[in-house]
């Protein structure tokens, strides 16, 4: 059994010599790429050939992270699909991810409490009878899926549902058409990333303490984010 760590990135990883380690372990973990612009390093070998151009808050990266699943799911190893992106980090080891991820067998993807423009954002898909406006929820899109329910997703395609002019659908596809055809999942971050600050962006990190780890790891985050290239880690 092995993990697919699906990036979506602009270029390069921002730490890519903490993710040396998990390129290393190929008993465990085989890495995808789907990347917006070119770049050099031991991770280039990874970026898929088959990419589309994305834009922010567009169904653009809804479909680029289907195509970094359809990439992975060749593989027959690969038994679990994690999105990540560019600016990620791990908050363990290649082993202690990998013992984490692989004693569930469930879907993790954490529900958001925010509703703001919930509405809003319904009201702007191209078909949004196809599901109750009650029942419509946010995502953090940074999530763990089984094989099971990446191969639903690729033989499904909602894409059109939500159509182009959507808004942040990348925060609202894969849970709830999860939740619309009963596929189970554990309500949870699997990433950490900052909102404390009133902005439209989170947090970027340009400096890690022992206490600022201890918080991200706290909630059970296995990943963390938004991760400058110019971190310092200071104790």
């Amino acid at each position: 059994m092995k993990i697919a760590l699906c990036f979506l990135t602009y270029g390069d990883l921002s730490k890519p010599e903490l993710w040396k380690p998990f390129s290393d372990a190929t008993d465990k973990y085989n890495i995808y790429i789907h990347n917006k612009y070119s770049f050099t390093g031991i991770f280039n070998k990874y970026c898929i050939k088959k990419v589309i151009p994305t834009h922010w808050a567009h169904i653009s990266l809804v479909k680029a992270s289907l195509l970094l699943f359809e990439e992975a799911y060749k593989n027959k190893e690969n038994k679990y699909f994690i999105l990540l992106s560019d600016s990620c980090i791990p908050l363990y080891t290649p082993e202690k991810i990998y013992e984490k991820i692989s004693s569930q067998a469930n879907n993790i993807i954490s529900m958001t409490n925010d509703t703001r423009r919930i509405s809003e954002r319904y009201s702007k898909l191209a078909y949004p009878n196809f599901f109750e406006r009650q029942k419509f929820l946010k995502q953090s899109q940074w999530m763990c899926l089984t094989r099971h329910t990446v191969k639903f997703f690729l033989v499904n395609d909602f894409t059109h549902i939500f159509g182009n002019y959507s808004e942040v659908p990348d925060e609202h596809y894969f849970i709830n058409i999860m939740n619309k055809y009963n596929i189970d999942y554990i309500n949870k971050s699997i990433t950490f990333v900052n909102w404390e600050k009133p902005y439209m962006h989170p947090t970027t990190y340009t400096i890690l303490t022992p206490t600022i780890l201890e918080e991200m790891r706290s909630g059970g985050c296995l990943f963390a984010r938004k991760i400058s290239k110019d971190l310092c880690y200071r104790r």
